[in-house]
């Protein structure tokens, strides 16, 4: 753990708890097959995946910047203040593999997490 291989942090052992970093998994449950299909119907390739309320400090428009050197699908999934802002950027970069999909319902939400490479968060 963490209190064992930081020396510095050996002072406060009697001070310290460590809490492990987790996902209760319960909070996530499986995707029915309807949810899956919509999910490949949907993004039918390898993508990456952005799920949240689209506000500045989150960085989206860095994300939109760098879809040009991926070559994967983009799913930004979510509303939010900037939203306008996002879309016209990746319209005005030509940013063909940024797929906005708005708001989504959590089953569908589960399904993404299920099918996604990778999360941005």
């Amino acid at each position: 753990s963490c209190m064992e291989s930081r020396p510095v942090l050996g002072a406060f052992r009697a001070k310290s708890k460590v809490i492990p970093i987790g996902i209760d998994e319960g909070a996530y449950p499986p995707p029915g097959e309807a949810d899956i299909n919509w999910c490949r119907a949907t993004v039918p390739e390898p993508f990456v995946l952005f799920v949240g309320v689209l506000r500045y400090y989150k960085g989206l428009d860095v994300l939109i910047h760098a879809a040009g050197q991926a070559r994967c699908k983009i799913v930004i999934a979510g509303s939010g203040p900037i939203e306008r802002e996002l879309r016209q950027q990746a319209a005005t970069l030509r940013r063909e593999n940024v797929l906005f999909l708005g708001e989504v319902a959590e089953p569908r939400k589960m399904a993404l997490l299920h099918n996604c490479r990778g999360l941005v968060f």
